[in-house]
């Protein structure tokens, strides 16, 4: 099951890659504030400065995953991802999120190889990687002051 996982990114469903988003958006907003509008039936707008907050978390968080090995894979990176996370590590501003994508490492890590979300989480690591690196490096906060989030479900 695992293999699948690792190697076929479109053999998810989206009801699977919203459980995952799910899980990690809650973790975050559980120990960070997000200013948000939700409308359960059809989505969310976040504040674009706490959405961006929330991809450098996920860059932070995947880029661990990643060079940890954790799912048995070598994942090597360009210059710019290798750029964009260090800018974000290096950060004194972004010291709380990064304790925290150091502690959700360690409970993924522990909870790896069981049949739940964290499994899911880690092998899909590197996909999230590149979306969230891919949107860093499109989204203005200054310039769009809201990030709206639909429901695809």
């Amino acid at each position: 099951m695992l293999e699948t996982v690792r190697n076929d990114i479109n053999r998810i469903s989206a009801k699977e890659l919203s459980a995952i988003i799910s899980f990690l958006n809650e973790d975050y907003t559980h120990y960070f504030q997000v200013d948000q509008m939700t409308d359960e039936d059809i989505g969310l707008t976040v504040d674009s400065k706490d959405f961006m907050r929330f991809n450098d978390y996920m860059i932070l968080l995947t880029k661990k995953i990643l060079d940890s090995r954790l799912d048995g894979s070598e994942y090597t990176f360009t210059e710019p991802e290798e750029k964009t996370g260090l800018e974000i590590k290096d950060n004194p501003v972004n010291r709380p999120i990064l304790e925290e994508a150091e502690n959700e490492f360690e409970y993924l890590k522990k909870m790896f190889n069981k049949d739940n979300i964290t499994t899911q989480t880690v092998c899909r690591a590197y996909d999230f990687f590149l979306s969230s690196v891919a949107m860093k490096s499109k989204i203005n906060a200054d310039k769009n002051t809201g990030i709206v989030i639909l429901d695809s479900c």
